[in-house]
C-alpha cells in the first residue's frame, strides 16, 4: 500500500498519465455524438425512401338530387267511373282528300301580270332582271405593262432632242432629268411625268418627250398601253 493511502486515486494537476486519459475520453465521446448525430440525420432522410407513400382514400360524395314534391295521388275506387262511353283516343288522324276533279267545261284563267300587263318582261321601262335581253358589265380598266427602258429605246422611231433652256446656258446648268411615260395603243406618248431631275431642265424635257413615237407593243396579237422609264441628259458643249 502506498505511503499516500486513499489519496493515491486522487487526479493531480501534474499528473500527466491522468490528463491524456482524460483527453482520450473526451475525444471519444465527441466521436460517439458525431456518429450518433450523423446517423439520426441518415434515417431521417432514408425513411422517406424506404417506407411507401400511402394517400388517404378518397371520399366520393354524391349530390342528391332534388325531387320535385309530389302529390299524393287520390284514392281510385273500383266503381268511381260511371260513365260508359269511351273516351276519344288522343292520336291525330289526318283527313283523306280526293283528287281535284274540274266539271266539263270550266273555264282556268291565268293570274295577270305584272301591272296586268301580259307583255310586261319585255317593256323597255322594266327591271333588268325582267328582260331577256343579257347584261353586259363595263370592261375593266387594265393598268398599264411595265416594259424596261431599253426595250422602249429600240421601239423609238420618232426622237425629238430637248432645247436647252438658254437660263440653264447662262448659268452652266445641265444634267440628268428622269421621267416615267405611258405609252398608247398607237405608240403615241399618253402621259409623262417627272420622277427626279432640275425643274428647269425638267419642263424641257417633258416638251421634248412629248413628241416622241414609238413602235405599238402588241401582247397576243392585240395592241396594249405600257409604262416605261425615260433618261434625258442636258450636257453643255
Amino acid at each position: 500500500m502506498s505511503d499516500l493511502g486513499n489519496l493515491s486515486q486522487c487526479v493531480l494537476d501534474a499528473d500527466a498519465g491522468a490528463i491524456g486519459r482524460a483527453r482520450r475520453l473526451r475525444r471519444k465521446a465527441v466521436f460517439a455524438s458525431i456518429v450518433f448525430e450523423a446517423a439520426v440525420v441518415m434515417g431521417l432522410l432514408l425513411w422517406p425512401l424506404v417506407t411507401p407513400g400511402v394517400l388517404p382514400p378518397a371520399t366520393m360524395v354524391t349530390q342528391a338530387v332534388p325531387f320535385p314534391h309530389v302529390r299524393s295521388s287520390p284514392t281510385i275506387h273500383e266503381h268511381a267511373n260511371t260513365d260508359p262511353a269511351p273516351r276519344p283516343s288522343s292520336t291525330y288522324a289526318p283527313p283523306i282528300y280526293g283528287p281535284i276533279v274540274h266539271p266539263a267545261g270550266a273555264r282556268t284563267t291565268t293570274p295577270p301580270s305584272i301591272d296586268g300587263l301580259p307583255d310586261a318582261p319585255g317593256r323597255s321601262d322594266a327591271p333588268p332582271w325582267m328582260n331577256n335581253t343579257p347584261v353586259v358589265s363595263p370592261p375593266r380598266e387594265t393598268k398599264p405593262r411595265m416594259i424596261s427602258r431599253g426595250v422602249m429605246d429600240a421601239m423609238l422611231v420618232h426622237r425629238v432632242q430637248p432645247d436647252y433652256p438658254a437660263i440653264a446656258k447662262t448659268i452652266h446648268l445641265g444634267g440628268t432629268v428622269e421621267l416615267r411615260a405611258i405609252i398608247g395603243t398607237d405608240g403615241g406618248v399618253r402621259g409623262v411625268e417627272v420622277v427626279s431631275g432640275n425643274p428647269i431642265l425638267a419642263k424641257a424635257a417633258v416638251d421634248a418627250v412629248w413628241q416622241w413615237r414609238y413602235q405599238p407593243t402588241q401582247l397576243n396579237g392585240v395592241a396594249v398601253e405600257v409604262e416605261t422609264q425615260i433618261t434625258v441628259n442636258f450636257v453643255l458643249e
